[in-house]
């Protein structure tokens, strides 16, 4: 590889790992990123890198089904936090944003079942 097409890619690397910085609060822009820094890290003849994307929906359903109770577990209850938290920071859809918000009622629920107080329904 000549010495100008290295230092193109080579600016290449840095523009998308800047784009990358920049994207940190917004998951598409960050995907946009992580891609264009693959294709920059191939072209000097390395490999790509793999974007790390949890889905939650999984955990959030348990929760509104009963299925986990976040009194008994606390790392279910730290798992919760963390969605919350992550998802709050992207740019959500009204079906993600219900979820949520289910989940963290009933998760409420839970937790004031357990410490004997009185629940409507």
């Amino acid at each position: 590889m000549d010495t100008l097409l290295l230092l193109e890619l080579t600016d290449n690397l840095t523009e998308a790992l800047a784009q990358l910085e920049q994207a940190k609060d917004d998951t598409l822009a960050t995907l946009d990123a992580i891609d264009a820094v693959n294709e920059a890290l191939i072209a000097l003849g390395g490999e790509s890198v793999e974007a790390i994307v949890t889905d939650y929906t999984a955990l959030l359903k348990q929760i509104v089904n009963d299925e986990i109770n976040l009194f008994e577990s606390k790392e279910k209850m730290q798992e919760l936090e963390l969605a919350v938290n992550t998802l709050n920071t992207e740019s959500i859809d009204e079906d993600t944003k219900s979820l949520i918000i289910e989940a963290l009622r009933n998760a409420t629920r839970q937790i004031a079942v357990a410490k004997n107080y009185v629940v409507l329904d």
